[in-house]
């Protein structure tokens, strides 16, 4: 065991955010817009940004079965709450550096679409 205790918490106890939703609730939509406004922490976009601006979506991550080594692992786990994330930003990374580094070369390097995996073999 890691000495670590488990501590269970029940979701209506929970602690929730500063956002007073049942406010927000009560808010007409001009209300919402004139609040919206005259936030100088979030200015309305510009008609050009909107104008040129694309949707990105994350990609789908998937679950997979992976040996790491046992010290690699314990450091990506020490480092805390998201360490899966991290694996995986550092992964992505490097994907993304080899690829760039291989088209510089001329060596074809392009990303792999998720259509273009091989199939899994045993």
């Amino acid at each position: 065991m890691s000495g670590k205790h488990t501590v269970r918490v029940k979701m209506s106890d929970r602690r929730r955010g500063r956002t007073e939703i049942a406010r927000l609730e009560r808010m007409t939509d001009e209300e919402a817009e004139a609040a919206a406004v005259s936030d100088s922490d979030n200015p309305p976009a510009a008609a050009a940004w909107l104008k040129n601006a694309k949707l990105v979506e994350r990609p789908r991550k998937e679950a997979i079965s992976i040996r790491i080594d046992g010290d690699v692992l314990a450091w990506y786990r020490a480092q805390g709450s998201g360490y899966q994330s991290l694996m995986n930003a550092v992964l992505r990374s490097y994907m993304n550096h080899t690829a760039v580094r291989d088209v510089s070369r001329g060596a074809g390097g392009t990303l792999p679409s998720a259509k273009a995996r091989r199939p899994r073999t045993r």
